[in-house]
């Protein structure tokens, strides 16, 4: 559960929709789940929610001009990997940079709410 958010990962047999049974919700009432928030694993649900943005994680990685993420600082929460990052984009504007997860799963690696930025 998110404290902050009041929003909680629940999981259902007969699942929100067929092959989703993992769903982000309410605190206030269970049966309130958010929209399409319907997720295939419980990994897909965790990192769609704030959830993960405390977990020790988090990666900055810096693109280089052929599209190669080449990771600078290795796992720490969401909000001190941007405090860096900020920092850095003072310290190279022309640069590109991006907070991932170090976790990969199904193939991706997750960047909750698209947080990337370019320079």
């Amino acid at each position: 559960m998110d404290h902050d958010s009041g929003v909680n990962i629940a999981y259902s047999e007969f699942g929100w929709a067929p092959l989703h049974p993992w769903c982000l919700v309410l605190h206030e009432s269970q049966e309130q789940w958010m929209g399409d928030n319907a997720y295939r694993t419980f990994l897909d649900a965790f990192f769609e929610s704030l959830l993960s943005e405390d977990v020790n994680i988090w990666t900055v990685y810096i693109r280089s001009p052929d599209g190669t993420c080449i990771a600078l600082i290795q796992e720490d929460s969401w909000d001190k990997m941007w405090e860096i990052i900020e920092a850095l984009r003072i310290e190279q504007p022309e640069s590109r940079f991006s907070c991932k997860a170090g976790i990969e799963h199904d193939s991706k690696s997750y960047l909750p709410q698209q947080r990337e930025l370019t320079l």
